[in-house]
């Protein structure tokens, strides 16, 4: 069967997960080397250098009562320390990955991937891969069960799509909207850079756990896809104005559905006025045998 992986703003390597148990995790993790793949293609050369600089050293704590703590290298910048770990959180094995959150939120706070290749160790997330080494192991024990901090966003229904006459002079592109639109975990009293990232994240998340992942073994694709979904967010919050283009049509149109199901979320504003945001979300995906 084939195997979809879905990475958001990044490229990264086609690695197959293995299988292991949460005896092979249980322990600390040290990050030896921390990688961007094909990074000369993203525009946000400081971002990718941040992101390479806090990983470079870090610790991956899976403890044996499933608590799971990470310990970014020193001098790493705050936006990335919450725009990754939020609250207290769990660990489980599932579907393949090592997953990390709380059953509240679907353990969505971080996919791990764990691959063996070349006699090294790699950590494979969404935006980043890592060459990892494990320094120490902990025995099992009686889990410590956390609750998300996180809201819960009510799941919804697949809706018909909605098309909206703007007038294009009316909409700011995202990147430079004063005030972004904001997700339902995201805060209007944080500062502009970190309610984006934390809008970027919401959406990257919601489109990952959303997506169907069968669509690659259905359509017999190979290789590397990358679809280009753009869409307005309306001065009232609402998604609105979906296209995708790029990749093969079920896999466009399974994109603008899952978008469709998105809730409304905080308008994003100029000057104290709500305005109408545009949003571009490359998908990449890397779909191997």
């Amino acid at each position: 069967m084939k195997k979809l992986w879905i990475f958001f703003l990044f490229a990264t390597l086609s690695l197959s997960a293995q299988d292991y148990t949460d005896t092979d995790i249980a322990g600390q993790w040290v990050v030896t080397v921390a990688e961007v793949p094909n990074r000369s293609e993203i525009p946000q050369k400081d971002a990718v250098d941040m992101l390479i600089k806090g990983f470079t050293g870090a610790k991956f704590n899976f403890k044996g009562n499933r608590v799971f703590t990470l310990e970014f290298a020193e001098g790493t910048d705050d936006r990335i320390r919450k725009l990754l770990v939020q609250g207290d959180n769990n660990w489980i094995i599932s579907e393949g990955k090592i997953k990390v959150g709380t059953k509240q939120d679907d353990y969505s706070i971080m996919h791990i991937t764990l691959k063996e290749q070349g006699g090294k160790t790699y950590f494979l997330l969404p935006m980043i891969l890592l060459e990892v080494e494990k320094t120490s192991n902990e025995e099992l024990t009686d889990p410590v069960v956390f609750e998300s901090a996180i809201e819960p966003v009510e799941e919804m229904k697949v809706v018909e799509l909605v098309y909206e006459d703007i007038d294009p002079d009316s909409i700011v592109p995202f990147p430079i909207v004063e005030n972004p639109p904001l997700g339902p975990e995201c805060k209007a009293k944080w500062v502009a850079d970190k309610q984006r990232s934390c809008t970027i994240r919401y959406l990257a998340m919601f489109v990952n756990r959303k997506f169907d992942t069968e669509l690659a073994s259905e359509l017999g694709i190979s290789g590397r896809i990358r679809i280009v979904t753009e869409f307005v967010i309306t001065a009232e919050g609402k998604v609105v104005n979906i296209t995708a283009t790029g990749g093969p049509e079920p896999m466009n149109q399974n994109a603008i559905e899952v978008l469709s199901m998105l809730p409304d979320l905080t308008p994003g504003s100029m000057n104290g006025k709500p305005v109408n945001v545009s949003y571009k979300l490359p998908i990449i995906f890397q779909v191997v045998d």
